[in-house]
């Protein structure tokens, strides 16, 4: 039982953890998409705004040689309209196509304007034509170019550009409150170069970068991390989203805890209930055995003391009830046999008292037979009540069951079946000894009977991967004199014993026909006979004759494969008697058996 917890509690974790990387890997994925499109539509607008204003009378007079005050000053005027409220700094240039810077405004921080080769910009990080460059950093700070190209009839004059700023706290603040602490947002150049955080801080990429859609990678300090990269259309960067593994498993690491907890608890709760209930049948059981132990070693004074209201109990004084009556017909014989011997002088009366004697232990033979019919029907009772309550707890009458505890009531339903199947051969047995099962003579069709018994061990034959051929079909039309439930339950033993013995793969065939009451098949014959057939492993020429005779089988012992308690042909043999008929059999060890049943044609 403990074992199959711990394999639930494993199962389960193991279906939560997957569960929650899937969710996680979609929720990055999520995630990085809308952030990328929430980012792309302003970037064309932005680049459209830029190729307007390009086009401007003022700003082109700019790149007139030279310049006055008048012309830099309305190409000042027309770029100041490309701020907004929001960007009241932002820093805007006009440079022609060899470099030289022409006219700035805003706030450039330094080195952003003059490159290392000393040109007044860097062409590398600009487009060739309208759109936006890759990310650069200055100090701890990340920027970008924003350029649309100046041309008059179609001659390239230079760029019209804007520098950006990457990142503010505001909008990191305005993202988290959406996605939630612990999942990292970062933009990044879609070759090399550091990330730079929603804040506008710079963090270090890991060592698979560049990467595009899902990966999984080691960040410091933080350990394995999950990343999903979404490339912005009409840019060089990529939305990264990524969130740490000990995060995406703290739920299932929480179930897994909980899990092992409720499993323990349950483990022991279980052992616990099923030591009271085992200690509440084996008792009163164990009880019963010792005193029919007692009762057969002559201790006929032995009673059981259980009081109790159930079935068990009811079993109980019916018990003691049979060892009061034993032991006062065996103290009546006792008393008759002394008696017996000292009037030995008087012969009749000697005689007389003896077929009394004889009388009494007939009674009491008869009373074993009543106690044992008595002790089988009790003994359905509480067999039903088990398989009654097997079925209630399936159908979830107490709370919903695991795997393990459904595969234990099917083997407890499994074996309560199998126990009623013996304790009604024990009174079937019971009633022929005792001469009280009657049976009929009718007219029947062999058909019917051999349908009704496959239907009956189809099944089993299906579970054991015993094939079936029945060489008498429906519309046979052959009759026999007897009674069909009986003959239907001769078919189903010898049917069910085929199957037990046979090997999956094996067959087991069922033919009828015709024959004299030697048993050999001839159309005019006045009997008719029942063939079951099979490939099993056969019986021993030495066992053939046991085999009909009561609790007796081909295998015993402890190393028996195949159960049941030995009456099935037994019953079946005295069945065929009672109805005028008989049951044969021919086998050869390791080929198989054929039983043969012989009944009156109808």
């Amino acid at each position: 039982m403990l074992a199959t917890l711990a394999t639930g509690v494993l199962f389960v974790f193991a279906e939560v953890k997957q569960s929650a990387v899937s969710a996680a890997r979609q929720r990055l994925q999520l995630i990085s998409r809308q952030l990328a499109d929430l980012v792309s539509p302003g970037i064309p607008r932005r680049v459209a705004t830029l190729r307007a204003t390009a086009t401007e009378r003022a700003v082109l007079a700019v790149f007139a040689a030279p310049a006055d005050s008048t012309t830099r000053s309305a190409a000042l005027a027309t770029l100041d309209e490309l701020r907004t409220p929001a960007e009241p700094e932002l820093a805007i240039a006009l440079w022609r196509a060899d470099g030289e810077m022409l006219l700035e405004s805003g706030r450039f921080p330094t080195g952003a304007v003059a490159s290392p080769s000393g040109r007044a910009i860097d062409e590398a990080l600009l487009p060739d034509s309208a759109g936006v460059g890759p990310f650069f950093t200055i100090g701890s700070e990340a920027f970008y170019w924003v350029a649309a190209p100046v041309r008059r009839g179609g001659q390239m004059l230079g760029w019209l550009g804007e520098l950006r700023r990457l990142g503010s706290a505001n909008t990191a603040r305005q993202v988290e409150a959406l996605i939630g602490n612990g999942i990292g947002v970062f933009f990044a150049n879609t070759t090399r170069g550091p990330w730079i955080a929603l804040d506008g801080s710079l963090a270090e990429p890991p060592a698979s970068w560049p990467f595009t859609g899902e990966q999984e990678y080691q960040r410091a300090p933080d350990g394995a991390h999950h990343g999903y990269a979404t490339t912005l259309p009409g840019t060089p960067w990529a939305v990264v989203v990524e969130q740490p593994d000990k995060l995406i498993l703290a739920r299932p690491f929480t179930v897994l805890r909980r899990s092992t907890l409720a499993a323990i608890l349950l483990g022991i709760a279980g052992a616990m209930g099923a030591w009271v209930i085992s200690r509440s049948i084996t008792h009163p059981v164990r009880e019963l055995r010792l005193a029919a132990e007692a009762i057969a070693r002559g201790d006929y004074a032995r009673r059981i003391q259980l009081r109790r209201g159930d079935e068990l109990g009811v079993l109980a004084e019916s018990f003691n009830w049979m060892a009061a009556q034993v032991e006062s017909t065996h103290d009546a014989l006792r008393q008759q046999f002394e008696a017996v011997q000292s009037l030995a002088d008087d012969l009749e009366h000697a005689n007389r008292r003896l077929e009394r004697a004889i009388g009494e232990a007939e009674d009491a033979s008869r009373a074993k037979d009543q106690f044992l019919a008595t002790m089988s029907h009790e003994i359905r009772t509480p067999i039903n009540a088990i398989l009654g309550y097997t079925e209630l707890l399936r159908l979830g009458v107490a709370g919903p069951l695991t795997a393990g505890q459904e595969e234990q009531l099917d083997r407890l339903q499994v074996s309560g079946h199998h126990l009623l199947d013996l304790v009604d051969q024990v009174l079937d047995f019971a009633r022929i000894e005792a001469g009280t099962l009657a049976v009929e003579q009718a007219s029947a069709r062999t058909a019917d009977a051999i349908h009704t018994a496959l239907t009956v061990v189809g099944p089993q034959a299906a579970a054991r991967g015993v094939t079936f051929s029945s060489l008498c079909g429906p519309e046979c039309s052959l009759a026999y004199l007897g009674d069909p439930p009986r003959v239907h339950q001769i078919l189903v033993n010898l049917l069910g014993n085929a199957i037990k013995f046979t090997a999956p793969g094996g067959q087991v065939t069922v033919r009828c026909a015709p024959c004299d009451q030697d048993g050999r098949e001839e159309e005019s014959g006045a009997w008719v006979c029942l063939v079951v057939e099979d490939t099993g492993v056969g019986i021993p020429p030495e066992r053939l004759a046991d085999i009909f005779e009561p609790f007796v089988q081909v295998e015993s012992g402890y190393t028996r494969r195949h159960g049941g308690a030995g009456l099935g042909l037994a019953i079946s043999r005295r069945l065929a008697h009672a109805m005028g008929g008989e049951l044969s059999v021919e086998s050869e060890l390791g080929r198989g058996s054929r039983f043969t049943l012989r009944l009156r044609r109808g």
